[in-house]
């Protein structure tokens, strides 16, 4: 399933070298490769996945990429809840999603993912590839979950700002021993 806007094109990861590529895209933004400086205008991405994880990640859940030319410029990583068990640094915030309320019912009484993180090669930042590796989330994980849940460190407001202007919603704001996050939720219903 394709979705096109000029020469840019959103897909699913369908090789190991669609996984490199995240990789290499990732490392470029992580907050620890960036100078402080370029947080708060550029964004930065705060886990550094290994190619097993992506790869049991694209098992479990398609992974949602955007390309030019058949090169990665994007990426929306999403995560069911059975990843806990797959990369234990998450069981503490899967059970911390766990005790929130959305919409006045717990959060765990909803179908949900997690997103794991979304990235866009810099040159290609402010071009729509956010709203459409969203809308590409929406298209293909609406009929099975009922919501898409992420952290977005308070420290980074280029990444809160476009997360609000899709639609998500904070829920809760925790300190841990990395940063301070705010959880958001995004409702798929179409």
């Amino acid at each position: 399933m394709l979705f096109s806007t000029q020469n840019i094109y959103f897909d699913i990861v369908k090789s190991k070298d669609d996984l490199e590529q995240i990789l290499a895209l990732q490392a470029e933004n992580l907050k620890e490769n960036l100078p402080e400086s370029m947080w708060f205008q550029d964004g930065f991405v705060t886990i550094n996945h290994t190619l097993d994880q992506l790869a049991q990640m694209n098992i479990e859940l398609p992974q949602i990429v955007a390309k030019a030319d058949d090169q990665i410029i994007g990426y929306a990583l999403a995560m069911p809840q059975c990843m806990k068990f797959h990369i234990k640094s998450l069981i503490p915030m899967f059970e911390m999603l766990d005790q929130l309320i959305f919409n006045g019912k717990p959060l765990k009484d909803y179908e949900y993912y997690v997103m794991g993180q979304i990235c866009i090669q810099k040159e290609y930042r402010g071009k729509g590839i956010f709203k459409g590796l969203y809308e590409m989330h929406k298209t293909l994980f609406y009929k099975n979950f009922d919501l898409c849940v992420t952290e977005i460190s308070t420290a980074n407001p280029r990444s809160i700002k476009a997360h609000e202007k899709i639609g998500f919603q904070t829920i809760n704001t925790y300190r841990d021993d990395i940063d301070e996050w705010n959880v958001v939720v995004w409702e798929l219903g179409m």
